[in-house]
């Protein structure tokens, strides 16, 4: 058998160097579809953290991060612990469970020298905050005259 490899190796290489090629790229495309499936959830709600549940965007991201992180039990204990206090998003600690999830997240990505002081620093300007304020007092109205 050994000789026979010896006499054969150059055809071997040939027959099996494309199909070690696919499998090397396909293998190559996962990981890469699986990283972009954690970029995209993370600058998402990175975008998105300063006005959380006012888009359609920071839902479905939110709802994908068990899927996309599900190999990240950081990620995932940072999410756990994160859910229960969109029940009353007005406290300190929701906003401290905000911080350790996308924290957790960038870490998991490879972003090693980021802050939460980082993450806490955002932009948002007054006409957006008018605008969920008016949101608010909608719902709100819409819930009263349901009930």
């Amino acid at each position: 058998m050994l000789q026979f490899i010896k006499d054969h190796i150059e055809i071997i290489a040939i027959i099996s160097s494309p199909v070690i090629a696919f499998y090397v790229g396909f293998l190559h495309n996962r990981a890469t579809r699986k990283r972009n499936d954690k970029k995209y959830v993370f600058s998402t709600l990175f975008q998105l953290r300063a006005h959380q549940g006012y888009s359609e965007q920071w839902v479905k991201a939110l709802n994908f991060v068990p899927i996309a992180f599900y190999n990240s039990p950081k990620v995932q204990h940072a999410l756990n612990s994160y859910l229960p206090t969109l029940k009353d998003v007005s406290t300190k600690e929701h906003e401290q469970r905000l911080l350790d999830l996308i924290f957790e997240m960038a870490v998991d990505l490879g972003y090693k020298k980021i802050k939460q002081t980082d993450i806490n620093t955002y932009y948002l300007p007054t006409w957006l905050v008018n605008e969920m304020n008016r949101m608010d007092k909608e719902a709100a109205q819409t819930t009263a005259t349901h009930e």
